[in-house]
């Protein structure tokens, strides 16, 4: 998850384009930050460390 200070048009795309299963741009609302949060532990959500794994193979300990 990325909370950051980038918020013009394509900073998402990018950020996500790098890792990031959800973006939140500051000024921070609490309540879209705790869903966003609450998205990403229901069961079912990507596992973060497998995105990792197929976006940068070789940089984990363990992967192929």
């Amino acid at each position: 998850m990325a909370v950051t200070a980038y918020s013009a048009p394509g900073d998402e795309e990018r950020i996500r384009a790098a890792g990031a299963q959800a973006y939140v741009s500051k000024p921070i609302s609490v309540m879209r930050f705790a869903q966003t949060v609450e998205d990403l532990l229901k069961p079912g959500a990507p596992d973060p460390g497998e995105l990792t794994r197929d976006r940068h193979p070789g940089r984990n300990p363990g992967s192929a």
